[in-house]
């Protein structure tokens, strides 16, 4: 059985019902959310649509368990990936502290099945080494990586076989993941394009810093702000 202390994620069905996600999908494609002030993940801070979706009591009351009842909603991402798009293997830099007290909530909005989720490495968040660092460390690049890499190189640092996993999901569920967990993604639907929502949690006191994005390999920079 998966769970988020021992896997660094968890699969949450039906945080969004089939009535709420039409009308997630119709007002996300009327409101822009190109427009920000600092940075790409200040979404919940300027549309109060936004934070209304990630404050959801599912959502909050999950996260009290995960990471207890004072809990800060510091980003928001609405992710779009067509047929074939890849996002590469990585470890979102701003919560990538071995320290921990990060959460990630994913949730699939249109297009979402087993062949365009997540996938997520089992125990990751505990190898005190980011995916970033890793492929640093053997030589590799972000583009070059394969799914063989990450499952070898996690295998040695757990100390045990580690394979990937990809959950089964649909449209409405989500995925709770530590903040430090290796994860990436593959949209293998020939036609569908895969729509997502990013929501970013933290413990108080957790040091959140921008990064410059121009850089996504390691060491990983920061900007000034």
């Amino acid at each position: 059985m998966i769970t988020y202390k021992k896997d660094g994620f968890e699969v949450v069905r039906g945080i969004y019902n089939t009535q709420e996600l039409q009308t997630i999908r119709t007002g996300l494609g009327t409101e822009a959310l190109d427009n920000h002030c600092i940075w790409t993940k200040e979404h919940a801070a300027s549309s109060y649509n936004i934070y209304h979706l990630a404050t959801q009591p599912a959502i909050i009351e999950k996260l009290k368990y995960l990471l207890g009842s004072d809990i800060i909603l510091w980003g928001v991402m609405y992710l779009h990936r067509k047929p074939g798009q890849v996002h590469p293997w990585h470890t979102d830099m701003e919560s990538s502290r071995p320290e921990g007290g990060f959460a990630t909530v994913w949730i699939g909005l249109e297009g979402t099945n087993q062949a365009s989720a997540l996938k997520l490495v089992p125990g990751s968040h505990q190898f005190n080494q980011t995916v970033q660092e890793t492929i640093q460390k053997n030589g590799s690049t972000r583009k070059t990586t394969t799914d063989e890499n990450i499952e070898a190189w996690a295998s040695t640092l757990a100390g045990t076989d580690t394979q990937i996993t990809q959950p089964d999901i649909t449209d409405g569920d989500a995925i709770f993941f530590d903040g430090r967990t290796w994860h990436g993604s593959s949209n293998t639907n020939v036609n569908a394009t895969r729509r997502a929502l990013i929501f970013q949690y933290a413990i108080p006191g957790a040091l959140i810093k921008i990064p410059d994005f121009s850089n996504l390999t390691w060491p990983f920079v920061y900007s000034k702000f």
